[in-house]
């Protein structure tokens, strides 16, 4: 073969290649997303038993707590807490501090991650928080003397500001829709112009007791112990 025969052969084969449309790989699978998930709960047991006791102890109380959580992701989800209550102790005879109508709004933001992530949510999980809690204190005070006109309605408005953390168990139902969550918890803030005193068990907010108005740090103890809830 000539070289301008062989020339132009290298030349055909090189075009013919270059023309040639490159395989077509298949399209590797996406990974799919994590399914936000909603949730809803109580806590029943600080609020439930609140309310149980005040039937025999002298105390009308009325709490109604109830939470909501969006997963973000298997290892991730926020929350937000809100539990509403109004107690009410009348007064017998002498002025007393614990006595008087004492109404609350707590407010609590969490963030829960779970070491083990998991679709449904199950399993041992570290929440951080932060709370707030507004009060609104009415209560009777003796002005001067001992008759019963000396005596006026006082309304003192509070508040404190917490941050803590919550650690607990997800049990989920068998198709996932219902879970209830042994969980405790401990925080520490500041109260300004409330009766509370510097360490709470949970729940003593719930109601008018000793502790004179004032400022101070607080610690409380989450004795909520667990939530009541359904996922959708």
């Amino acid at each position: 073969m000539s070289r301008p025969l062989l020339l132009a052969a290298v030349l055909l084969a090189s075009a013919a290649r270059a023309s040639t449309p490159p395989p077509v790989e298949a399209d590797s699978p996406r990974p799919e997303e994590p399914r936000r998930t909603f949730s809803v709960w109580l806590l029943p047991m600080t609020y439930g038993s609140l309310t149980l006791g005040s039937l025999t102890g002298g105390m009308r109380y009325l709490a109604i707590p109830l939470g909501v959580g969006l997963r973000l992701s298997d290892s991730t989800a926020v929350s937000l807490e809100l539990a509403g209550s109004t107690s009410r102790r009348d007064c017998a005879g002498e002025m007393e501090d614990s006595c008087g109508h004492v109404k609350s709004l707590r407010v609590t933001a969490g963030l829960a991650w779970w070491p083990r992530p998991n679709p449904l949510g199950k399993g041992f999980y570290v929440q951080p928080n932060v709370g707030a809690m507004m009060t609104r204190d009415r209560r009777p005070v003796r002005t001067y003397g001992p008759s019963r006109a000396s005596i006026e309605l006082r309304t003192d408005d509070g508040i404190q500001a917490t941050a803590g953390v919550n650690v607990g168990y997800r049990l989920v139902s068998r198709h996932g829709a219902g879970f209830v969550e042994p969980m405790v918890g401990l925080s520490a803030g500041y109260s300004w112009n409330q009766r509370r005193k510097a360490f709470d068990f949970g729940g003593q907010y719930g109601g008018p007791h000793g502790t004179r108005l004032g400022e101070r740090a607080i610690w409380e103890v989450n004795l909520d112990f667990f939530r009541l809830g359904l996922t959708f």
